[in-house]
């Protein structure tokens, strides 16, 4: 869960040129007419029946570009 599965759709030699990785963030640039796409690792808490607290998944949430910027600047 370490990066989007959208990131091992690129080859691993153009990973390098073609990527931005961040702990919880990554951006895929777009080749060929592709657009950018941007990606932020979340925290999905699901509530469980019967229990206190609820169990949490981590995601990865594809965002818009603006929302990404957004994101990214107030953290």
């Amino acid at each position: 869960f370490d990066r989007p599965d959208a990131y091992f759709d690129i080859p691993p030699e153009e990973r390098g040129e073609r990527t931005w990785n961040g702990q919880s963030a990554c951006v895929l640039w777009g080749q060929g007419g592709q657009g950018d796409r941007h990606f932020l690792r979340v925290v999905l808490p699901i509530p469980v029946r019967g229990e206190r607290e609820s169990m949490c998944w981590g995601v990865w949430v594809e965002v818009a570009g603006e929302d990404f910027a957004g994101v990214i600047d107030r953290w």
